[in-house]
């Protein structure tokens, strides 16, 4: 009995030391495209859950990789809780992270070791760019707070989307109507025919990015919208699909020789590419 108490309390004290570390982990969430194109610049964005003590980011060497140090010295982005760097890809095949360590309030703390792909050139397909439609539940009780969620997963840092057939000629997008911001045709409609409306947020322009796993593949999730509503009486109701049209910058050069040329008129500019993406629907039960 002593010795299974023993194991026990051993194994509950495991459970507990990989909490604090799986805790410690999530108070630096990396953001950086899975794969990269060789020689191009690509962009690694540090969020912090509480800022960081000054000058305390640190990351060791990485072969294959000429990256510039983060700098942490105070100002706008730091004072959000997140700072920038870029880095640039020297061989081709897997490079992995080591863990990066920041300092809060005198305590240190540790990210998840990670990996990204290197190869001469990205192809888009079906994958490069995903959005799923969520809710809360799959059933809810008459009177119950629904919750959906349209969430895109992108395997490119700089990325916009735009209603079908519009062009990002700017930085800020024209869509005004929930239609609009959802991608979702006649939603508003659907809405006031059969719900009660409580509350939308919409992503842009306050961005809520982190890296997930979809389909066994790292993506940069960042939520489209969200919108919580309440069912008028009992019934099957259906969420049709979203689309949007994606514009993509496989690297950091592209993005900026197409900044250039678009706002300050100097240099060739560098068109993003065009990719259209539509969601699953979602079914919701309401009993």
């Amino acid at each position: 009995m002593k010795k299974a108490i023993s194991i026990l309390s051993c194994f509950f004290l495991l459970i507990t030391w990989c909490s604090c570390q799986e805790k410690k982990s999530e108070m630096i969430n990396i953001i950086i495209q899975p794969e990269v194109e060789l020689n191009k610049k690509m962009n690694i964005t540090l969020y912090f859950k509480e800022l960081p003590d000054e000058d305390t980011v640190k990351i060791d060497s990485i072969k294959g990789l000429n990256i510039s140090q983060f700098n942490l010295h105070g100002g706008f982005y730091y004072s959000l809780g997140t700072i920038d760097t870029y880095a640039i890809p020297t061989k081709t095949g897997k490079i992995e992270f080591p863990p990066i360590s920041i300092n809060i309030k005198g305590v240190e703390y540790k990210s998840k070791p990670f990996s990204i792909n290197v190869v001469n050139n990205i192809k888009l397909d079906s994958n490069s760019v995903r959005m799923v439609l969520e809710s809360d539940k799959s059933t809810y009780q008459l009177y119950d707070t629904i919750n959906i969620t349209l969430y895109q997963y992108s395997k490119f840092s700089r990325t916009s989307y735009r209603m079908t057939g519009e062009e990002p000629e700017s930085l800020m997008t024209t869509m005004e109507t929930l239609n609009e911001m959802s991608g979702i045709p006649n939603l508003e409609e659907y809405i006031d025919e059969n719900f009660e409306y409580i509350d939308f947020k919409w992503g842009f322009p306050y961005r809520q990015i982190t890296m997930k796993k979809l389909s066994g593949e790292n993506y940069i999730m960042e939520k489209i919208f969200s919108i919580k509503i309440l069912a008028n009486k009992e019934g099957k109701y259906t969420i049709q699909p979203s689309t949007f049209d994606f514009f993509i910058y496989k690297n950091d050069d592209d993005y900026y020789m197409d900044y250039l040329k678009k706002f300050i008129d100097e240099g060739p500019g560098k068109k993003p590419e065009r990719l259209r993406v539509t969601s699953n629907s979602l079914e919701i039960k309401v009993q």
